[in-house]
C-alpha cells in the first residue's frame, strides 16, 4: 500500500492506493486479472486508464458502484 495509507494519514476521504507488481511481459494479464477481480466485487461505475505511460509502467483508478464517491482505487501496474 501507498498513498495516505502507507503514510498513516487515513481518513473517511481517503482512497486506495495499490501497486500491482508483475513479471516481465506480463503488465496486460495483471491488468486484466485485478479487472476481473473488482468485477467480483462490484460493477466498477469509473474505470480511467492514465494515457501516455509505458506499458510497464500503467495507472488506473477504479471507482465501484455504492461506495462513497471519495472511495477511488488508484492502481499503478
Amino acid at each position: 500500500m501507498e498513498g495516505s495509507d502507507g503514510t498513516k494519514s487515513v481518513d473517511e476521504y481517503s482512497d486506495i492506493d495499490l501497486v500491482c507488481c508483475s513479471e516481465d511481459g506480463r503488465v496486460e494479464d495483471t491488468v486484466s486479472r485485478l479487472d476481473q477481480i473488482l468485477n467480483r466485487i462490484g460493477r466498477a461505475d469509473i474505470t480511467y486508464e492514465q494515457t501516455g505511460r509505458p506499458a510497464n509502467n500503467r495507472y488506473k483508478v477504479y471507482h465501484l458502484e455504492e461506495t462513497p464517491e471519495s472511495l477511488l482505487i488508484d492502481v499503478t501496474f
